[in-house]
């Protein structure tokens, strides 16, 4: 190993203690031989495996999506699952009335003697209106908090316009699909064309209307949750102030926007043609 041109070599070489090049280059061999006296130093040498070539970015970045899609907390992941929460549901309604009907067609008066249709075994997994009453009242507590003490209807539809209507109850006043008009309940989701509620039980417009007992359909008996469309629907929308009840009608067609691009969107007042005072 030539040593002779190297930084240690010249150091050493204006040192008392070394006599000529020979010790020099003599000490160097042993300091960085693996069997010198010297402290032997970490060797590392060339192997076979993925010297020289490319990574696999596209397996990495697989990798870290996949990462991502196991995670619990991931947006995505929560969302699908929500998705997944009211398709099974809907399933499950549509399933149910059908056994419903077939039992009935065996015992006629399988209903008679129910306090409540969920005390049918195959009832037990319903979602119940009851169960969301906690979430309308929290958002009644921030719809009070949005309005503040205002009185002034152009202020408060300003606010109400961009405000979050999950948790909120409304009534559909207006629809193409007669069996949606009177149909109440608490919403649970907003997307951009649909309001998902959660309806009551034997609760709807023909107790309001009916002079004798209503007759219920099958899936009006098992309430759950409802798919409204907003496009020519209208809704009906109550807010209790501390000094008054006021009704604000909702136009389906204008809120056929997410809820968090209406957030941000100021509506300006001014006068439509489509709709009848």
């Amino acid at each position: 190993m030539d040593r002779k041109h190297t930084i240690e070599h010249l150091l050493l070489s204006r040192s008392s203690k070394f006599h000529d090049d020979g010790e020099i280059s003599k000490l160097l061999e042993s300091r960085y031989s693996l069997t010198g006296s010297q402290k032997n130093y970490l060797s590392l040498k060339p192997t076979e495996g993925t010297h020289g070539k490319k990574h696999n970015h596209k397996s990495i970045m697989t990798a870290i999506q996949l990462q991502g899609k196991n995670n619990r907390f991931s947006p995505t992941k929560t969302k699908n699952e929500f998705k997944s929460f009211i398709t099974d549901n809907l399933k499950y309604q549509d399933r149910l009335v059908r056994q419903l009907y077939l039992k009935l067609e065996k015992d006629p008066n399988l209903l008679n003697n129910l306090n409540d249709i969920t005390e049918l075994r195959i009832c037990k997994n319903l979602i119940r209106y009851e169960d969301y009453v906690e979430m309308n009242k929290l958002w009644k507590g921030y719809i009070r908090e949005i309005l503040g003490t205002t009185n002034h209807i152009p202020t408060m539809v300003s606010k109400l316009s961009s405000s979050e209507l999950i948790g909120s109850e409304l009534e559909v006043i207006h629809s193409r699909c007669i069996n949606n008009i009177g149909m109440k309940g608490i919403v649970i989701w907003e997307s951009q064309h649909n309001f998902v509620m959660v309806v009551p039980r034997q609760a709807n417009w023909k107790k309001d209307i009916s002079t004798i007992e209503p007759q219920f359909t099958l899936k009006e008996k098992i309430g759950g949750l409802r798919v409204i469309s907003k496009r020519n629907t209208n809704f009906k929308l109550q807010l209790e102030t501390e000094e008054s009840s006021i009704t604000f009608e909702i136009i389906g067609n204008r809120l056929l926007i997410r809820s968090t691009d209406r957030a941000t969107r100021r509506f300006k007042n001014h006068s439509v043609k489509d709709i009848d005072v």
